[in-house]
């Protein structure tokens, strides 16, 4: 993987800007990023929601812009038959608790974030969804120079 490419250097700072995805590959990119030898930091001046979150709270720290769209932790399916109804609500009930339990294990936050809101700025910081609200300049300088 990338994070495995790049235990050479001092400190990895990932961009994160994506409403979410699939949770294929999920927890084994996010064991990468928490496994990391060298510090990580994640940054977010769009959107950092849902899988792209889960992936962001693997980091030792997560900085984002004023206006970024932070959070959304919750599972959802798209798309079932009546027949699958029964056993895909369970399965989706486990994803979305191995979710929870990855968020909790890694960040600080307040209940109120598993409602599967986003927040922005001061409020995703008070929150406990981030660690700082800072340009990208600034975020990547505080790590450069923290390093």
């Amino acid at each position: 993987t990338e994070i495995d490419a790049a235990q050479d250097s001092k400190a990895i700072l990932m961009r994160v800007d994506s409403p979410g995805g699939t949770v294929a590959g999920l927890e084994e990119a996010s064991q990468a990023i928490a496994a990391s030898s060298v510090p990580v930091f994640a940054y977010c001046d769009g959107m950092a929601c849902s899988a792209a979150y889960h992936l962001a709270a693997s980091a030792d720290a997560i900085v984002a812009s004023p206006s970024a769209d932070v959070g959304n932790i919750g599972t959802v399916m798209a798309w079932m038959t009546d027949a699958q109804r029964e056993f895909l609500q369970e399965e989706i009930n486990i994803m979305g608790e191995q979710f929870r339990s990855h968020v909790e294990s890694n960040r600080d936050v307040d209940p109120e974030v598993f409602r599967a809101g986003w927040y922005q700025g001061d409020r995703a910081q008070s929150l406990g969804l981030i660690d700082a609200v800072a340009s990208y300049e600034y975020a990547r300088q505080t790590i450069i120079n923290g390093i």
